[in-house]
Formats: C-alpha cells, sequence, structure tokens
C-alpha cells in the first residue's frame, strides 16, 4: 500500500456562480383535473353550402373565454384536403400562460365511432390555440356511411380534462 501513495499533496477546485435575487420569478398555479361541465359541443348546422372562413363557437370555462375553431375546408397545410379543427384560450397578456389537456371530437352520428385526438399544451399569448390543421380527410368526412355529417349538420366537441388555474 506505501507503494501507491507517493505524495500527500491534494488540490481541489470550485467554480461559484452567484444568482441575482431580481432573475429569479416564482410562479405557482392550480391543475384542476375532470372539472365539471367540462364538454362543450359545436352543432353546424349546413354543412355542404359553408366555404372555408373558419367558424367558432365561443364559451366560458374555468373564468376564462374559450372558442372552438372549426375550418370546414381546412387551414394552411390541410386546405382543401382535411377539415382542420383548434381549442383557443382568449384575452390572454403576453405573461399569463394555460396548461390545457383535452380531447377533440367530428361525432360520428349513426355509430358513436367518433373521430377523436387528445392534446396536452401549455397555451400562451402567441400561442393561444391547440389542435390539428389535419383533424380529418375531407373524403372521410363527406362520406355519409361514416356518419360524420347527417341531416346536412356536422357536430364537433372539446372535452378538457386538466386546465390550469392561476
Amino acid at each position: 500500500m506505501d507503494t501507491l501513495m507517493k505524495s500527500t499533496l491534494c488540490t481541489f477546485g470550485a467554480e461559484v456562480f452567484v444568482i441575482q435575487p431580481a432573475m429569479m420569478r416564482e410562479e405557482s398555479f392550480t391543475l384542476i383535473r375532470y372539472p365539471t361541465q367540462n364538454t362543450f359541443t359545436f352543432q353546424i348546422e349546413n354543412w355542404s353550402k359553408l366555404g372555408t372562413d373558419p367558424l367558432s363557437k365561443e364559451f366560458t370555462f374555468e373564468g376564462r373565454q374559450w372558442k372552438l375553431l372549426v375550418y370546414p375546408k381546412g387551414d394552411a397545410a390541410g386546405k382543401g384536403k382535411s377539415l382542420s379543427v383548434y381549442l383557443e384560450v382568449q384575452h390572454l397578456n403576453e405573461k399569463m400562460k394555460v396548461y390545457a389537456e383535452f380531447n377533440l371530437r367530428v361525432l360520428d352520428q349513426l355509430k358513436n365511432n367518433n373521430k377523436e385526438k387528445r392534446f396536452k399544451r401549455w397555451l400562451s399569448a402567441p400561442r393561444p390555440r391547440e389542435g390539428a390543421v389535419d383533424f380529418m380527410p375531407l373524403k372521410d368526412l363527406e362520406k355519409s356511411a361514416k356518419g360524420f355529417v347527417k341531416d346536412d349538420a356536422l357536430v364537433v366537441d372539446v372535452q378538457i380534462s386538466v386546465v390550469s388555474k392561476l
């Protein structure tokens, strides 16, 4: 053992970072899971006569204004190919954020074989909405056997399962 220890000198170093209290910011929020009255439905009449303009239904949930946005002929990259559907929070200032977990659905009015997509997202003023530009192909939507359009009406809903509350 004595042959392994040739020197009794040991050197240590340390790097110190000082964080200014002014740079620190605290935030707190509460997540509300499975809130009551958490499903909002948008029945769109005269579906076959609609153009490309977005449609929306506004509602209030947990003290905030929201919109369920539907682009009948698609939005952005989905234009002309897909139905586009989004959930959008309203009236956020530049520092506010809202966390939401939700399902967007197009209801099958014949067989209850709904088209559904789940989302989890922090929403903010620069990015207040989340959803899918390609929610479902227009060709599937327009097939009467699929049951999505019945009596010239389409039914879209959002079910919010988690939302933050500041």
